[in-house]
């Protein structure tokens, strides 16, 4: 099976439109994800990254606000799907850790911590896929209310984890 895209057809078989997209323009070549010792099965998934009690959160195109996160690609472990989406979200090279929580909608939260010069919340890290994600910051909990979330659900959880965080 070939994937299309508008104007481009994907050679790599099994590869999602924008996973090939990145592929074929060399933007993917530096993510590679560490296969997990316990995989979980394919699933929605992103990572919980707190830094100095503040959270990694990304403003989708639409406005709203969201844990870097999305779809497995087929095949696909959940931890590598955090990983990867966060990657291509924040620009992040994460190391994904325990399960925290599975949500009602089957997002799979992944614990994940930042490595790298932008792992600070004085630095901004760089979306590679400017074509989901707006902006990127590190969120402290205090500001959780003046942020209009994709799943306000989750947010309500998210503020109350970090709040208790060390």
């Amino acid at each position: 099976m070939i994937t299309q895209l508008p104007q481009l057809i994907c050679p790599v078989k099994l590869l999602a439109p924008a996973v090939c997209l990145l592929f074929l323009t060399g933007c993917a070549a530096d993510f590679t994800c560490s296969t997990p010792a316990n995989p979980l099965p394919g699933a929605n998934a992103g990572c919980l990254v707190i830094h100095d009690k503040k959270l990694l959160v990304i403003q989708q195109r639409s406005g709203r606000w969201s844990l870097p996160g999305g779809s497995s690609g087929r095949g696909e472990a959940a931890q590598c799907t955090a990983q990867r989406e966060t990657w291509e979200e924040t620009g992040l090279a994460v190391e994904v850790g325990n399960l925290v929580r599975v949500f009602n909608n089957g997002f799979h939260l992944f614990r994940c911590s930042a490595a790298g010069p932008h792992a600070t919340p004085h630095a901004t890290p760089n979306p590679s896929d400017r074509g989901e994600v707006k902006a990127v910051r590190w969120l402290p909990a205090d500001q959780f209310q003046q942020l209009s979330w994709r799943f306000p659900e989750q947010a309500a959880y998210l503020q109350q984890l970090l709040t208790q965080e060390p």
